[in-house]
């Protein structure tokens, strides 16, 4: 199943700190809440999220993902899973080069 969302960026300081409002969207990029076809339980219309980053040296960067709002442990879980994916696939892409 494709999903789509959209990020609003509230906060940007380059190599520091992103914030940013997650919504999941039509294909079309229109918003769509809680209860949409796909959408698990417990999931909000809005996920505020904040990533910074920390330079450790010797070209490696600690990077911290905080997601808020999920009315849910299983859709707590469920993104962070989803979220440890996505790490492992840019793991992936940067130690390829």
């Amino acid at each position: 199943k494709d999903f789509y969302n959209t990020w609003t960026y509230t906060k940007v300081e380059p190599h520091v700190r992103l914030e940013y409002v997650f919504h999941f969207t039509d294909a079309q990029g229109n918003r769509i809440g809680p209860g949409a076809a796909g959408i698990p339980p417990g999931v909000p219309d809005e996920v505020p999220h904040v990533v910074t980053f920390k330079r450790l040296g010797a070209n490696r960067t600690e990077v911290t993902i905080v997601e808020r709002g999920y009315l849910t442990d299983q859709a707590r879980d469920m993104s962070a899973m989803g979220m440890s994916q996505c790490f492992d696939k840019m793991a992936t892409l940067f130690t390829s080069r």
